[in-house]
């Protein structure tokens, strides 16, 4: 709610400092702070941190759920590490199996790597219509070859997530 709040209010910024000032004193609950932090960091277009952020959250603070890796991927993707993002959403698939934004993100991954035989693979698993809230315009940007694309447009799509209070 916090980050949320502050995204509306035009505070990120304030937010950052809020968030780095408590991870110094912090020892307690740092996953929960990492996590508010990395999304700030996102919304503030700073992907090489933001992607920092998560990897510490993942493999120091050893905060493993499909929404820290899922996250952690589309860092990946905002810092051009898109083999660092394929390994983060095919964790974030093995801890929700039901998420077709991770499944069909490397879908879309691995059709732009040219594996073919696992993009589709993975479009495969999408039963019915399915319309991504999060990759769909990053991904019909980068394959029309029209532009380069701004990274802002994976900071447009974030998912709406409620972040604690710091």
């Amino acid at each position: 709610m916090y980050v949320a709040m502050s995204r509306v209010s035009g505070m990120l910024a304030k937010a950052k400092a809020v968030y780095e000032s408590r991870l110094k004193i912090e020892n307690f609950d740092r996953a929960q702070l990492l996590k508010g932090y990395g999304t700030v960091l996102m919304y503030l277009m700073m992907f090489e941190e933001a992607s920092k952020t998560y990897n510490n959250l993942i493999f120091d603070v050893d905060f493993v759920n499909a929404h820290s890796l899922f996250m952690a991927g589309a860092s990946a993707i905002a810092s051009g590490n898109s083999s660092d993002a394929i390994s983060f959403f095919e964790l974030s698939k093995l801890y929700d199996p039901a998420n077709m934004e991770s499944v069909y993100a490397l879908g879309l991954l691995y059709q732009e790597a040219a594996n073919l035989n696992q993009a589709t693979s993975h479009f495969q698993r999408i039963k019915g219509l399915f319309d991504s809230e999060f990759f769909h315009i990053i991904f019909q940007i980068r394959s029309s070859g029209k532009y380069k694309p701004d990274s802002s447009d994976i900071v447009r799509l974030l998912p709406a997530r409620q972040s604690p209070l710091p």
